[in-house]
This record gives C-alpha cells, sequence and structure tokens, in this order.
C-alpha cells in the first residue's frame, strides 16, 4: 500500500484498513509532517507500524531537517537506498525540485537528476538477469507533464520536474524488450533491411519527441 502527503494529520480509517486487510508493506512517500514537528512523524510512523506491517518511507519537500533519521528510528528510510523486497526492487529518492513555494526539503534539479542516475545506474551494474524482479522508483516529487504534476488554484499549474522525467526516459526496459522482439521477428523473415530502416525512423522520432517533453514546455 503507498501512500503520500499526511501533513501531519492522522485519519484513523488507515489504521482500520490496515488491521483488516492483508497488507505487507507500506510505502510512504514524503510529507509525513506540515513543515514538522517532527514529533508527529515518529508517532505516525509507531502507529502504522503496529498494525503489523512493514513500513519504508522518504521525505517530502514539507518535511523538516531530520526527518530521515526519525524515518529510521521508527520504519526505514528509503530516502537515496534500494531495497529488495519480496519480488520488487524499490528506488527511493524523497524531496521535491524547487516549488513556488520555497519548502525546506527541495533539491536543485541537477542534484535529483544525478542521484535517481546513480541509484539506477548502479543497481544495473549488479543486476541478476536470472531472477526477474518488478522495479519501482519511490519518489515525492511527481514526473514532468503528468497528470500527478498538478498544483490547483495557482497560476504556475507545473511544478516541472523534468529531471524526474529523464530519469523514467532513460531507464525504460519496455523500449529495449519491444526493440529485441521486433529484432527476432524481422530476423526470421529475414527482412532484416527493413528492421533496420524501421528502427532508425522509429529511434529518430523517439529523440524528437524525448526532446519535446524534457526540454519545451507543452
Amino acid at each position: 500500500l503507498a501512500i503520500s502527503d499526511v501533513h501531519g494529520e492522522e485519519n484513523k480509517n488507515l489504521y482500520d484498513y490496515l488491521n483488516n486487510n492483508d497488507i505487507d508493506l507500506v510505502l510512504i512517500l514524503g510529507d509525513i509532517t506540515d513543515f514538522g514537528p517532527l514529533e508527529f512523524a515518529n508517532t505516525f510512523l509507531d502507529k502504522v507500524s503496529a498494525c503489523g506491517v512493514d513500513v519504508m518511507a522518504i521525505p517530502g519537500n514539507c518535511d523538516p531537517a531530520g526527518i530521515c533519521n526519525v524515518i529510521d528510528e521508527s520504519a526505514f528510510c528509503l530516502h537515496n537506498n534500494v531495497v529488495v523486497y519480496d519480488d520488487v526492487i524499490l528506488f527511493g529518492f524523497g524531496g521535491s525540485n524547487p516549488t513556488p513555494f520555497n519548502t525546506p526539503g527541495e533539491h536543485d534539479d541537477e542534484d535529483i537528476y544525478s542521484g535517481i542516475y546513480e541509484l539506477l545506474s548502479n543497481y544495473k551494474d549488479v543486476k541478476n538477469t536470472d531472477v526477474s524482479k518488478i522495479e519501482i522508483l519511490v519518489t515525492h516529487a511527481p514526473p514532468f507533464n503528468t497528470d500527478a504534476d498538478k498544483i490547483d488554484n495557482f497560476d504556475e499549474n507545473l511544478v516541472k520536474n523534468k529531471d524526474l522525467f529523464k530519469k523514467l526516459m532513460n531507464f525504460n526496459p519496455l523500449v529495449f524488450t519491444n526493440m529485441m522482439i521486433m529484432l527476432l521477428v524481422f530476423a526470421c523473415l529475414d527482412i532484416m533491411g527493413w528492421f533496420i530502416i524501421l528502427y532508425g525512423i522509429g529511434y529518430s522520432l523517439a529523440t524528437v519527441a524525448r526532446i519535446l517533453l524534457v526540454y519545451v514546455d507543452l
């Protein structure tokens, strides 16, 4: 179960749901507090853990300094960490890129880019391809130009986390998988020339799409 943006408010329905359903892991995706106090995070995480579930969390942009230490007291701070949980690989990076609100847990775009890039690339260097794992990137900041990247009732309607979007584009296993399936099919049909032509066209269009989606405000 994944939740986010608690903002210092408890909800009894959450505890009831955890106690009455078969939940193994709760992922808390940031903004546990509303600019503090840290004591709330302690209390909240302890209550969630008491429901008999594993708990992992990342900080949000509204969480104050010291939040990761508090998380580790009652749960596990996934920020800047990679964790294997059953058949899932979790990559965590908390906080957000700069927002119009100047909140405490903000990072420069390049810091987010380099942090997530290092997490993903280091894992791929040691990845065991013989064991199938589902890979999940756990962040507080929403990817650029997605439905999650909205701010209601604010003139600047996008937080514009283009760097996070670049991570998803650079580490998309589905693109590589589809290319290999195409290669196999075209090889069996003995028409490799067409594969090269179509792949060249597709790659060019994909490159243009990446530039438009990442670098141009649509």
